[in-house]
C-alpha cells in the first residue's frame, strides 16, 4: 500500500477493488483520495492522515471494516459514498 507516504497529495486509483488494513495510514500531507471501484476495506485505512479533507468511494463499495471511528481515525474528511452503503 501507500502506508507512510508521508509526501502523498493526492491518491486517485481508478481501478483499485480492495484496500487492506491501514493501506492509505499515516500518509501525513494527504487530502483527497478517489477510490471510484473500491469494494472492500480493511480497518484504519486512513488512519493518521490529519490533512485528509475529501475520500470519493464509488458504488461498488459493500464492505467498510470499522467505519464507526476507525477507517478515517483521526481526520476531519468529508466522506463521499453511495446511499446503498449507508
Amino acid at each position: 500500500g501507500f502506508e507512510t507516504c508521508y509526501s502523498l497529495l493526492s491518491i486517485d486509483l481508478p481501478n483499485c477493488e480492495y484496500v487492506g488494513d491501514a493501506g492509505i495510514g499515516r500518509c501525513y500531507s494527504l487530502s483527497y483520495v478517489n477510490l471510484p471501484k473500491c469494494a472492500a476495506m480493511g480497518s484504519d485505512v486512513f488512519v493518521n492522515c490529519l490533512k485528509i479533507t475529501t475520500a470519493y468511494i464509488g458504488t461498488s463499495i459493500s464492505t467498510v471494516c470499522e467505519i464507526e471511528g476507525y477507517i478515517f481515525n483521526a481526520t476531519s474528511v468529508k466522506i463521499f459514498v453511495p446511499i446503498s452503503v449507508v
